[in-house]
């Protein structure tokens, strides 16, 4: 007769931990990109580029704020936006207001 081994049952192994979430550094880029842009436009007397600017402004604060709390590791490019975002409402407004004035 022949003798057949039983070997014992161990649970498997856990699963290992995910990786830590990366860095959101969607807020900066998109400022820096918005903030470019919207100085370009900002040349036209229009609200193009008022509004361009007026939302890599907001993008800018987001993305300054989120790495300020650690969450994000581009916050030169988020300060980049928010000035671009700044220059660019200020000279769309210029521009405006001297092309309008003009009789």
């Amino acid at each position: 007769m022949y003798y057949i081994p039983v070997y014992p049952v161990y649970p498997a192994a856990p699963p290992p931990a995910p990786p830590p979430p990366g860095p959101e550094n969607g807020m900066g880029v998109a400022a820096l990109a918005i903030g470019i842009s919207g100085l370009a436009l900002s040349w036209v007397p229009c609200c193009v580029g008022f509004v361009a600017g007026a939302l890599a402004v907001i993008f800018g604060s987001i993305g300054t704020a989120k790495a300020d709390q650690g969450l994000a590791t581009n916050r030169s490019s988020a300060h980049a936006g928010l000035v671009t975002g700044v220059i660019a409402v200020v000279l769309n407004v210029i521009v405006t207001v001297v092309a309008y004035s003009s009789d």
